[in-house]
Formats: structure tokens, sequence, C-alpha cells
């Protein structure tokens, strides 16, 4: 991470707070559209001052454990319960001129992914009180995929 981009302008600074999620989708290269958790996925990502994030996402279709505990759950309920929840943290750096943001994750449900950067394009709407975050294509079996995250600012 460069130093540079820890600063308190430009992209970093529209950032900054907290954002609920409208929709989380992967746009095909045909033009459909699959919401990747549920149509009604919840969420919300955080942008700190000093630069630390972190992004919570849970599926629309998330089941009850048999008990309240946390590993009360059955195997296929702890398969489930991982299925329909996204989660990572760590810091964040800005390119103003490419407006993108670089998530340095240290934490991750996802094992592979702690010690890794994640890349998102950042697009403003509505007098920033709106953000859609988008990866570069991904091709999987052939087909290519666009990711995209669409959140709402917290009101004051």
């Amino acid at each position: 991470m460069t130093s540079q981009s820890f600063n308190s302008n430009g992209l970093s600074q529209k950032l900054r707070g907290l954002w609920f999620l409208e929709s989380f989708i992967d746009v095909l290269d045909d033009g459909s559209v699959v919401y990747m958790m549920g149509e009604g996925a919840t969420g919300y990502i955080h942008y700190t001052d000093d630069n630390w994030m972190t992004v919570q996402i849970m599926g629309s279709d998330r089941q009850p454990y048999d008990t309240g505990i946390m590993t009360g759950g059955s195997d296929q309920q702890l398969i489930q319960a991982a299925a329909t929840y996204f989660a990572y943290a760590g810091r964040y750096e800005t390119n103003d001129t490419a407006q993108t943001v670089t998530h340095y994750l240290d934490y991750c449900l996802i094992p592979n992914w702690i010690g890794s950067s994640q890349l998102r394009y950042a697009q403003f709407s509505e007098n920033d009180t709106r953000l859609s975050l988008t990866t570069d294509p991904m091709t999987f079996n052939g087909v290519v995929h666009k990711p995209e995250l669409n959140w709402r600012r917290q009101s004051a």
C-alpha cells in the first residue's frame, strides 16, 4: 500500500461512512442478471476515517439452527449458514485518478482470501448517496461475469 493513498480528499473522503446494501448482482455476458445472495440480501460496508473497512452481506434465505448456539446447527445447517453469509475486513486505499478502492483483507469468511487485495471500481450517483462497486470481468466455465454491489449511504 502506498501512503499517498491515505488522504482526506477525493474518493477516500466520499467513501467514508456507512453504506447499506441495495443489491448484489452478477451481470453475465448475455446481459442476464443473477442475484448472488437472493433479491432480498442485506448488509453494509463501512469505511472509516483512518482507512479501515468492513463488509457484511447476508443472504435473504438464511435458516435458523436447531439450537441458538454458534455451533448448534447440523452439518447441513452450518454449510447453509456459510453459503448465505459473506464478510471481510482490513485496510483500504483509493486511487482518485482511476476511481478505484482496494481492500486489503486481514479477515475473511473465505480463508483463501486472507492476505489478498480486492480491487473495486467506484461510481457514485444521486449526489453521492448511491455507490456502485464493481470488479474487472471474470470468466468461469466460459461465461463472463461482472459482479456489482450497489449501496445506499446511511442518512444522517
